[in-house]
């Protein structure tokens, strides 16, 4: 907590973000990904919560929400990713 508190700009992804939250409610809707945003936030800090292939969510300190969809491309090589 001693560490969070310093953080200006976290970036997490779901599961992350609830264990940070403390909740064992899985993050399935943009409505409960937004509600961990801004509780993760607590207009202290820039937040984003990855989605994986459904893109990402951010909010930034002014209290704006971002919604950044994911976007398919084609997988060349996964070697060393």
């Amino acid at each position: 907590a001693e560490l969070l508190a310093a953080v200006d700009l976290l970036i997490v992804n779901t599961i992350e973000a609830q264990m940070l939250l403390g909740s064992n409610q899985p993050l399935t809707d943009l409505a409960s990904v937004q509600a961990a945003a801004a509780a993760l936030a607590n207009a202290q800090r820039d937040v984003v919560i990855t989605l994986g292939a459904q893109g990402a969510v951010a909010l930034a300190r002014d209290g704006q929400f971002h919604v950044q969809p994911g976007y398919s491309i084609e997988v060349v090589n996964t070697i060393g990713a």
